[in-house]
């Protein structure tokens, strides 16, 4: 795994300034994990991103890119994601008790009976405002939910072949510490 970290300093006395990012990216490897079905999941091969407060108060803006595919074709549509800071969910909305819960769907490319498995993956671009209350580290990782029990895929397609017309992204995840 290619780890790329960045900080940045802003000025700390001005309200909505940045005050650092961290920031965690995958580009060089191609991984996949294994989901359980409905069951909210850490994607453990997917970057995480640790940062440490500087005031309690502040809002932590998480943001993430997946660049990847679903091993079931159902689960195309039949998932969701969302971050974990620490082992708390966040985006835990009250959709129901049968509702996959969460905060952003990956954008998908339509397959039909595993037609389109080597080429066009999908992707999800999420953000999410968090208030972690405290001065201690953090980390913050990206969950999941699907429908079925499968390998989630990241920077690749399921058979990720090699040559024109198939596509491999890059993933990553960071976290920005906001003056409140």
């Amino acid at each position: 795994m290619a780890l790329i970290k960045v900080k940045d300093r802003g000025t700390d006395n001005v309200t909505g300034s940045i005050v650092q990012i961290q920031h965690e990216m995958l580009t060089t490897s191609t991984l996949s994990q294994s989901i359980s079905a409905l069951t909210d999941s850490v994607v453990n091969n997917f970057p995480t991103v640790t940062i440490t407060p500087t005031s309690a108060s502040n809002k932590i803006k998480i943001e993430c890119q997946w660049s990847g595919e679903f091993g079931n074709d159902t689960s195309e549509t039949n998932h969701i994601f969302f971050f974990y800071r620490d082992t708390t969910k966040l985006g835990n909305t009250s959709g129901g008790s049968s509702a996959y819960n969460g905060i952003g769907q990956g954008c998908v490319t339509y397959k039909t009976d595993s037609v389109n498995n080597a080429s066009t993956g999908n992707f999800l671009h999420m953000a999410y405002f968090d208030t972690p209350n405290t001065t201690s580290a953090i980390t913050y990782k990206l969950g999941v939910i699907v429908n079925a029990a499968q390998q989630v895929y990241i920077n690749r397609t399921v058979t990720e072949n090699d040559g024109a017309n198939y596509e491999n992204g890059v993933s990553w995840i960071s976290a920005t510490e906001i003056k409140v």
